[in-house]
């Protein structure tokens, strides 16, 4: 009997004559001489022991209705699979690439008015508050991002460089907002012309998706951005299996895969090693983006407790009638004040990534960039995932 590789080999050139010369769909007697022929040609490959030589190993057809059989048949089913998941693929791709998404003006005026930091003014801002040090503020807008170049440069952490050099920028209300304004003028009035109108949508969207709210909430803004986390997929990572634990603090490990693991229990023997996927739940890419906490909560037990750098809004106050006292934008150990009004704190949380050099929270990704490139319209330089372009095409329309 001929061994297991030289026939996956034969079938596989066989069955690709087959699909270059009759499609992914031939006829069952087409089939059926394929297997007697090759047979007939080449007894070796058959069963002497059996009639016509055991050609039905090969292929075997079926009066009563049910799948036919045999190595040809099985390979066949493999290459039509994979046909037809590379025409998805394509076609989907083909949508994304057609789909006009909303995109906004993000040249800055003043992108390349980057001038030297001056110490002297940095140690003023530091030390001083009033009207002029708002004013010394601005005129640092371009200064801080040479400051982030340079630290990009060095490889450290220009977080924690930033908060020791620039304190300012984030104890004082509105400074994160002010940066960016300054930065994109045109764009500092985009999430409140916005937000609200998207919001209803999202709302719209989720309610035809079978996604039940509460609806006697009267203020959408915020009611969308909590509905949001539950509209998309949340995003995926990579991480090593053995060290899961290591990487959730609250003892809740979200779905993994672990494929082989059974094995090698059964076996004897130590798992290997091995990347697994981390699938982040509903919950988890609502916390990434939204924390709320008794109002009498002190911010510094948040922060205490935070282990996460992406930053993400806290509102102090009730979610039952969303009554909230004050939102703040935190940011590892660092807490940002936005005031009593949830579209400015948000405003500002949206801001912020541009503001600093901060990538997405893994667990919301697909969210932000449906915020960034749907909502504030930037531009897109690689195609989105095709979830947040179905999103983006239901949402943005006649906004």
């Amino acid at each position: 009997m001929v061994v297991k590789d030289d026939r996956q080999t034969i079938a596989a050139v066989l069955v690709d004559a087959i699909i270059e010369n009759l499609g992914t769909c031939p006829s069952k007697q087409a089939m059926d001489q394929m297997a007697k022929d090759l047979v007939g040609k080449y007894p070796a490959l058959g069963d002497p022991r059996r009639k016509h030589l055991g050609y039905q190993m090969w292929f075997m057809g079926s009066s009563d209705g049910s799948p036919a059989s045999g190595f040809l048949e099985e390979r066949l089913k493999n290459q039509r699979k994979k046909i037809s998941d590379k025409k998805l693929l394509s076609t989907s791709a083909t949508k994304c690439n057609e789909l006009d998404l909303p995109v906004l003006n993000w040249i800055s005026d003043d992108e390349d008015d980057d001038p030297d930091p001056e110490e002297g003014i940095l140690e003023y801002i530091r030390q001083n508050f009033g009207t002029d040090v708002d004013s010394a503020m601005k005129n640092t807008v371009f200064q801080r991002r040479t400051v982030i170049r340079r630290l990009n440069a060095v490889n450290v952490d220009i977080l924690d460089n930033l908060v020791v050099s620039m304190p300012r920028l984030f104890d004082t209300e509105g400074m994160i907002t002010q940066d960016f304004d300054c930065r994109h003028p045109a764009l500092a009035f985009v999430m409140y012309d916005r937000w609200p109108r998207v919001s209803r949508k999202i709302l719209e969207y989720a309610e035809e998706s079978g996604i039940d709210y509460l609806k006697k909430f009267d203020d959408v803004t915020i009611l969308a951005y909590c509905v949001l986390p539950f509209v998309l997929p949340s995003c995926g990572r990579r991480a090593a299996s053995d060290n899961l634990e290591d990487q959730f603090d609250d003892g809740e490990l979200p779905m993994v895969t672990t494929r082989g693991k059974r094995k090698a229990k059964a076996a004897g023997r130590p798992p290997k090693k091995t990347m697994s996927i981390l699938k982040a739940s509903d919950l988890d890419v609502y916390k990434s983006m939204f924390v709320v906490k008794p109002k009498n909560t002190h911010v510094a037990e948040i922060l205490k407790m935070n282990t996460h750098q992406a930053p993400f809004l806290l509102a102090l106050g009730t979610m039952a009638d969303l009554q909230f006292d004050s939102f703040f934008i935190i940011i590892h150990k660092v807490a940002i004040p936005c005031g009593s009004k949830f579209l400015k704190a948000f405003d500002s949380l949206t801001k912020i990534f541009t503001v600093l050099p901060l990538p997405f929270p893994v667990e919301s990704f697909n969210h932000w960039l449906f915020i960034y490139h749907g909502v504030f319209g930037k531009p897109c330089q690689s195609n989105l995932p095709p979830v947040v372009q179905a999103l983006i095409g239901q949402i943005m329309q006649n906004i």
